[in-house]
């Protein structure tokens, strides 16, 4: 990927525009990492050899060869597969500290649970 993307500062940036928030704090779990699959680069070739044996028995070898290189794309002197899908970590929790949590209508308005105090959490 040339940028990462970056979901714990796009959820900072939200809600810092939110009336009545203050600094933000987020916390972020994943069950699991991202993966991409990369493009390959495939050939294939089939042979067929037919031999017959002196006592006229008949035997038909088939051959299969497949040949998969990954593609590669040459950016600022690295090499760096090209990539058909990149599939995203799968986000498992989210944890928001907030300043701004003795206004208890934006704790209401805003999450399913509130806690009247100095930070939200």
């Amino acid at each position: 990927m040339s940028e990462e993307y970056n979901l714990k500062e796009e959820l900072k940036d939200i809600l810092s525009k939110i009336e009545g928030i203050g600094a933000v704090d987020i916390l972020i779990t994943y069950s699991e990492t991202s993966s991409f699959t990369p493009i390959y680069n495939e050939t294939h070739s089939n042979s067929t050899t037919e031999e017959i044996d002196d006592a006229g028995g008949k035997r038909t070898i088939e051959s299969t060869n497949i040949n998969k290189e990954v593609v590669l794309e040459e950016s600022n002197g690295k090499s760096m597969p090209i990539t058909e899908k990149v599939v995203m970590p799968k986000v498992e929790g989210v944890i928001v500290a907030a300043e701004g949590g003795r206004k208890c209508k934006y704790q209401n308005k805003y999450h399913t649970s509130s806690i009247c105090s100095d930070r939200y959490i």
